[in-house]
């Protein structure tokens, strides 16, 4: 999948791609593709919680199609997953969408976390999964604070032969509460 992926440049990438087959036995199946990757795991915790997040699903590697129903499910799941390490999040319905004339859907959630300073310190979220061809970029976006989410989630996407796009369009961002 061909993308370019432009988010703030101070935060700091923290994961290695793991597309590449793996040679060494004691990683597991030597030698076989991994089918899903996270070449972006970004952070920047200068002034509140920030994440940033890229998984890619190669469909063909996967050997199926990747579905509107499956898009939007890994929109959900992928998010929630990542809101449910901080504890019960609340989530919201997917919404589908066009980024850079590929199909996407979206969805938005918040958790609060007692077990931090400050307590009761809110985490919020925005995720969006896009079909490109047989594959699909999932992106995640996580702030403690909720302003600073729709900067992160207008972090830009430009797929192969189409116009760079805001990976969740400004009206598709969560209201702050």
């Amino acid at each position: 999948m061909n993308l370019e992926f432009r988010y703030p440049s101070a935060f700091t990438n923290k994961s290695a791609d793991e597309s590449a087959p793996s040679q060494d036995p004691a990683k597991g199946n030597p030698g076989k593709k991994i089918c899903i990757s996270v070449p972006i795991t970004a952070m920047d915790m200068r002034k509140s919680f920030n994440m940033i997040f890229l998984r890619r699903s190669d469909g063909a590697c996967l050997d199926r199609e990747i579905t509107a129903a499956e898009r939007s499910r890994s929109a959900v799941s992928f998010l929630s997953d990542l809101l449910q390490q901080f504890g019960k999040p609340d989530m919201g319905s997917g919404t589908d969408y066009d980024v850079a004339s590929h199909m996407a859907s979206g969805v938005s959630g918040s958790v609060k976390v007692d077990d931090v300073k400050p307590a009761g310190t809110v985490i919020y979220g925005s995720g969006s999964c896009v079909s490109v061809d047989k594959d699909m970029a999932c992106f995640a976006f996580l702030s403690s604070d909720c302003k600073a989410l729709g900067t992160l989630s207008a972090s830009t996407v430009k797929f192969t032969n189409s116009a760079e796009a805001p990976v969740i369009p400004a009206p598709m961002t969560p209201a702050c509460r």
